[in-house]
């Protein structure tokens, strides 16, 4: 529940008249709201649960509730367009522990205002502004009463008085990978930048491109997103954080050399970086994050790779050989831990050679798979 001495915050605006024209809705936004199934209560339960977690309006009357969502895909990202007209809807922890979903998502306003509050800290979203959000923690999200009318009937939704949301869906492990550690936000955070401006404007160009871009592409952009968030989160330049920082890259690079280790140990690891395994542990936990699950996390990504060189080369390596070839000593445990980090098991991971982002089958013979590949995998 949102406490009422939450401090709400300015808000950070990352909008300019050429990234979110203040009246008119873009194409594809206006498409949404057209054509989109209009859900009731029991709808949006059922349409956003499996994949976004359980998010609960909150209505005086259920029969006045409803919505529109449109899913999309965005450079391999799950993300939605969202058109509630709840005045409420609210994530609580019980909520998070049920449905245990574990992501961040980047919550972009496009039309309307919302009051997202997460963490105690209160933050007046309007169009054209984004903010990160974490999933795992309890969050609440109030509309503004300006711009947010109270629904009639199922099937009656008026175009002006609504809120309209477009949510990006970013994988915490994935993320926290890339960036070496886990966002933060602190006084320092600011999306009023180039990075975050730049954020807005690669998103909103997706959603108005639906044109077909090769996996590899996708990829790089998958990136990118990553790396401007990376950017808007970067940390202060204090001296004592810059030493956090530094040994705590000197502990991952040590991490990423010798995970191919079984029996590599956190007292091993800090013994090469030059620390105590103490101050090991106390760099983790500073991100939210503890030695095994890193490990872990680089030994999954190798995996992953290797079984997609295997299904581009069709080679018939077997998968715990590969498993243990990156570290991990027990096939089961391996299988529970790539089941929960990539949706899928490492079976069905093996077998995706040749398909397209839309899930066709797409043959090529071995010599044209293995030219696509880097020099250095061929």
């Amino acid at each position: 529940m949102t406490r009422k001495n939450s401090t709400v915050l300015s808000p950070n605006s990352i909008a300019s008249s050429y990234l979110v024209p203040p009246a008119a809705p873009t194409a594809a936004q206006h498409d949404v709201f057209c054509h989109s199934q209009t859900l009731d209560v029991e709808a949006w339960h059922e349409k956003i649960h499996s994949t976004w977690g359980r998010y609960t309006p909150v209505v005086s009357d259920p029969k006045s509730f409803v919505a529109k969502i449109r899913a999309q895909d965005v450079y391999g990202f799950s993300a939605m367009h969202l058109l509630p007209n709840a005045s409420r809807v609210e994530r609580t922890q019980r909520d998070a522990r049920l449905d245990g979903v574990d992501h961040y998502y980047a919550l972009f306003s496009v039309a309307g205002s919302v009051k997202v509050t997460q963490n105690d800290r209160a933050v007046e979203l309007a169009a054209g502004q984004v903010l990160l959000v974490d999933s795992a923690r309890p969050v609440t999200y109030m509309a503004d009463g300006e711009n947010q009318a109270p629904g009639t009937a199922a099937t009656n939704i008026d175009r002006n008085d609504y809120r309209q949301c477009f949510v990006l869906q970013l994988p915490r492990q994935s993320l926290v990978s890339h960036l070496g550690f886990e966002p933060q936000y602190g006084r320092s955070v600011h999306w009023n930048t180039r990075a975050g401006r730049g954020l807005f404007k690669l998103v909103s160009d997706a959603v108005d491109d639906d044109g077909p871009m090769s996996e590899s592409a996708a990829g790089y952009m998958r990136l990118a997103i990553y790396d401007l968030i990376g950017a808007i989160f970067s940390p202060p330049d204090s001296m004592a954080f810059f030493r956090s920082e530094k040994l705590f890259s000197r502990v991952c690079d040590v991490v990423r050399e010798r995970f191919e280790d079984p029996d590599v140990t956190p007292d091993d690891v800090a013994a090469e970086a030059g620390i105590s395994r103490r101050y090991l542990q106390k760099l983790f936990a500073m991100r939210d994050l503890t030695y095994t699950d890193f490990v872990n996390s680089v030994r999954l990504d190798h995996v992953a790779r290797l079984l997609k060189r295997r299904a581009l080369l069709g080679t018939t390596q077997p998968i715990s050989a590969i498993a243990y070839s990156c570290g991990f000593g027990n096939y089961a445990n391996f299988a529970r831990q790539f089941q929960k980090r990539f949706g899928h098991s490492p079976g069905v991971h093996a077998r995706s050679r040749g398909d397209d982002p839309q899930g066709n089958r797409v043959h090529v013979s071995r010599e044209a798979a293995r030219s696509r590949l880097p020099s250095e995998l061929r």
